[in-house]
């Protein structure tokens, strides 16, 4: 009896199906399923051999799962946190989180671009610290 070929193709079962990748004859159903996130991946065909799915621009791991560092996943697509956060409320050298796009806000500032004084304090528009009111 021969062994049925779930997620391969061939007459050996050598190869995967589109879809699948890392043949192995010690799986049972042969190939591992790609798994490429939908909305991060440019399609759901992966490397018949690593695994790896086409990623859209500045989307990074095997599956297409997260954004580069730097950037932020706003409903299609990865957006560089810089073009995002306040040069003048975020820290410097510091990055937004790559899921909700919130910056890292300075003492005293407040809102997901950093932008926003908080209650009793002024003074944004500049480098400088805030002041007190």
């Amino acid at each position: 009896m021969t062994s049925v070929c779930v997620t391969c193709i061939g007459r050996r079962c050598d190869q995967c199906k589109v879809g699948f990748f890392s043949l192995n004859t010690a799986n049972a159903a042969g190939c591992e399923p790609c798994n490429c996130d939908a909305s991060k991946s440019l399609n759901a065909v992966c490397d018949r051999e690593t695994g790896q799915c086409p990623c859209k621009p500045h989307v990074h791991g095997r599956q297409c799962s997260s954004c580069e560092l730097g950037y932020y996943w706003s409903t299609s697509q990865c957006l560089a946190c810089d073009d995002h956060c306040s040069r003048v409320g975020t820290l410097p050298t510091s990055t937004c989180h790559s899921t909700t796009g919130q910056c890292v806000c300075k003492r005293y500032v407040i809102g997901r671009s950093c932008d926003t004084c908080r209650d009793g304090y002024y003074g944004l528009v500049s480098l400088t610290q805030l002041t007190d009111l």
